[in-house]
C-alpha cells in the first residue's frame, strides 16, 4: 500500500509538514515527516547514516531502525526500537523492546514493563528487599536461620552486597558472647562477636567487641546460578538469649555491574 498523500515515499528523503499515514512499508535514507501515525509496517533508515526526524509523535505496529532518531513528541512502538545512534525525544518512550548503541535522551518519560538495566561499573542490576515475620530465638553453640531467602543473581561476575538489621535484645547479665553471619551458598562472608565480659560488680558486664547487627558484606558471585542467602546468629558462651523481633527486620540484596 502507497501513502495517503501527494508526495511519494520511495528512496531518497521523506519530509513531511502533515501527517503520513502508511499501511506498507517505508526505506528511505532519510525520514523527516511532521508526525508518523497509524503505522502498520517497519520504518526503515537504511544506511548507517541514516535518521528520522521527526516534530510530531510515531506511532508504529511494527519495527523502527535508524542510526538515530530526534523526536519532538511521543514514541510508541508495538515492536522493536533498534538505533545505532542516539534516539532524544522530547515525548514519552514507549515500546515493546528497545536496542539502541549510542544515548536516550528523553524530557517526557519512559514506561517499561521490564527492567532498564547499565552496563557501565557501578551501575545498579537489582535490588532484593526481603521481610519476615515472627521471632527468633538463640540456642546455645549453634548457628541457626534468622531469615533465609533464594536469589537468582541477574548476571554472572557481579558484585552482591548483602545486608540485614533488625530489632534485637539480649537478656541477663555476666560473661555471655553470641555470633552473627551471612551465609551465601552454605559459607560465610562476615561473621560477627559481641561479648559481656564480666566487670568486678557483681552480677554486671562490660561489651566488647561489634554489635550483632547491623551487618552487611559485600562478595562477587561467580555464576547466575540461584543463591541461597542466609541470616544465622547463635549464643556462644554462657546462658543468656538473643531474641530478635523478624517483623521489624530486613534482609537486602543489592547487586551491582563489577
Amino acid at each position: 500500500m502507497g501513502a495517503t498523500t501527494n508526495e511519494g515515499t520511495g528512496q531518497g528523503a521523506a519530509t513531511r509538514s502533515k501527517p503520513l499515514i502508511i499501511n506498507g512499508a517505508v526505506n528511505a535514507v532519510n525520514v523527516q515527516p511532521q508526525a508518523l501515525e497509524n503505522y502498520h509496517g517497519n520504518i526503515n533508515a537504511e544506511a548507517n547514516d541514516g535518521n528520522i526526524t521527526a516534530n510530531g509523535g510515531i506511532t508504529s505496529s511494527g519495527a523502527i531502525n535508524a542510526a538515530s532518531a530526534n523526536i519532538n513528541g511521543a514514541v510508541t512502538v508495538s515492536g522493536t526500537i533498534a538505533a545505532t545512534g542516539a534516539i532524544t525525544s522530547s515525548g514519552a518512550i514507549n515500546a515493546a523492546s528497545a536496542n539502541i548503541n549510542g544515548a536516550v535522551t528523553v524530557s517526557g518519560n519512559i514506561d517499561a514493563t521490564g527492567v532498564i538495566r547499565g552496563n557501565g561499573t557501578g551501575q545498579l542490576l537489582n535490588t532484593s528487599l526481603n521481610v519476615s515475620t515472627g521471632t527468633y530465638t538463640s540456642i546455645s553453640g549453634t548457628y541457626t536461620d534468622i531469615m533465609s531467602v533464594s536469589y537468582t543473581p541477574v548476571r554472572s561476575g557481579t558484585n552482591i552486597v548483602v545486608g540485614f538489621d533488625a530489632n534485637f535484645s539480649i537478656n541477663g547479665a555476666g560473661g555471655d558472647s553470641f555470633g552473627s553471619r551471612i551465609m551465601v551458598s552454605g559459607s560465610p562472608i562476615i561473621t560477627r562477636t559481641q561479648t559481656f565480659a564480666t566487670s568486678g560488680s557483681p552480677g554486671a558486664s562490660d561489651i566488647r567487641g561489634n554489635v550483632l547487627f547491623p551487618v552487611s558484606y559485600l562478595y562477587q558471585n561467580a555464576t547466575a546460578a540461584v543463591t541461597t542467602i542466609a541470616v544465622q546468629a547463635a549464643l556462644l558462651t554462657g546462658d543468656d538469649t538473643l531474641t530478635v523481633d523478624k517483623s521489624k527486620a530486613m534482609l537486602t540484596i543489592t547487586e551491582y555491574v563489577r
